[in-house]
């Protein structure tokens, strides 16, 4: 899932249509195929993640305790979250500035006008979490579960053995067929709250309760798989079969979503447009993301359960460098394409090669900087 963000964010600024707020580089080459991927990550990347952490959550408080969970995330999140934030905030703002610059040469400045407002803006003005909001948000949730983890131990017996049979029966036992519909429900509710297809991303220190709430069903469902006995072991009956649904849902997800898109271009386009269309076309994709969101998530750990069965070494080294390619690859996905801005080829090459160039650098930077620490 973290590397797939640097699909995602390579892909922005290939898409088409004129550069946004969310995005203020766009190369001349484009494609609609590249919003289509955008589209289709967006869906499922980010709830996939929070589900697998909090699997890993679960593993590193079973093994170590609360205390150890707290250590164990203040050290693996926060501070990557605080000494990242610091480092890539202005070096991401001065790449949005020369991305913009290059891309208006019409404009009759002098050569070095924008490396000169780089060098003399304020780096940290107007902050945000940039794409780090995760860590943030991961953050918090990992502080609810210790919470929470507290206040169940101070339950009475008879108390914590109901909840845990409940658990047991929704995820593996005979109420196990209302845990998707269930799951895709109340999904589908949040989703319903953003404001356009898909979850909102949120990149401020106090992120819209919808956000928050619906990466927090993921994160403990995570949770509660890992904890309750066979939970994970049994996605693996069907799990082709739930992976293959996620993927069609996932195709209504994106048709709901081209659908709203182009919606909101008519009303643009002439204000007396109906708004029917718009509003039939969100309630389409919020659905079909919530479907595939959770398909998509217990067919693929299912999957992975029945592959995996032991250690593969490229495997681990991928997972190994996978959290530092996400940190660091923002700014350098947007350089390497401003770099090949003037290269006519089409816009999936170009793509392609920014995507590949990427990974080298991060892996680079990587392998560069566990040597540094090795020494």
């Amino acid at each position: 899932m973290m590397l797939l963000g640097v699909v995602l964010h390579t892909a922005l600024s290939f898409i088409e249509g004129s550069p946004s707020g969310d995005w203020m580089y766009r190369d001349p080459s484009r494609s609609p195929i590249a919003g289509l991927l955008t589209l289709s990550i967006h869906v499922f990347r980010m709830p996939v993640f929070f589900v697998m952490a909090g699997i890993f959550a679960a593993l590193i408080w079973r093994r170590s305790g609360a205390w150890g969970l707290a250590k164990n995330r203040m050290r693996r999140i926060a501070l990557p979250l605080i000494v990242g934030w610091c480092v890539l905030f202005p070096l991401i703002k001065w790449t949005v500035v020369w991305g913009i610059t290059v891309m208006q040469p019409e404009q009759d400045l002098p050569k070095m006008a924008g490396w000169t407002l780089l060098m003399v803006m304020n780096p940290w003005s107007d902050p945000n979490l940039v794409h780090l909001w995760f860590l943030y948000q991961l953050l918090l949730l990992c502080g609810a579960a210790i919470v929470l983890c507290g206040v169940h131990a101070l339950l009475p017996e008879r108390v914590r053995s109901a909840c845990s049979a409940a658990i047991t029966g929704v995820l593996i036992g005979r109420a196990r067929w209302v845990r998707v519909p269930l799951l895709v429900a109340v999904s589908w509710w949040l989703l319903m709250k953003s404001s356009s297809p898909g979850i909102d991303t949120s990149t401020s220190l106090l992120p819209p309760r919808h956000v928050i709430a619906l990466y927090g069903l993921c994160f403990f469902m995570g949770w509660m798989l890992f904890t309750t006995p066979g939970a994970l072991g049994a996605l693996r009956s069907w799990a082709w079969l739930r992976l293959s649904a996620g993927v069609i849902a996932l195709l209504l997800a994106v048709v709901g979503s081209i659908g709203w898109y182009a919606s909101r271009s008519a009303l643009q386009a002439d204000a007396t447009a109906p708004m029917r269309g718009s509003a039939n076309a969100l309630v389409v994709a919020q659905f079909g993301s919530a479907l595939a969101m959770w398909l998509l998530a217990f067919g693929a750990i299912g999957v992975a359960e029945r592959l995996f069965t032991r250690p593969h070494k490229w495997i681990r080294a991928a997972c190994d460098s996978s959290y530092w390619v996400y940190l660091v690859h923002l700014p350098i996905c947007m350089a390497i394409a401003i770099l090949l801005r003037s290269w006519d080829v089409a816009a999936m090459v170009k793509m392609s090669a920014v995507i590949a160039l990427t990974y080298f650098v991060c892996v680079a930077s990587y392998a560069g900087a566990r040597a540094v620490v090795a020494r």
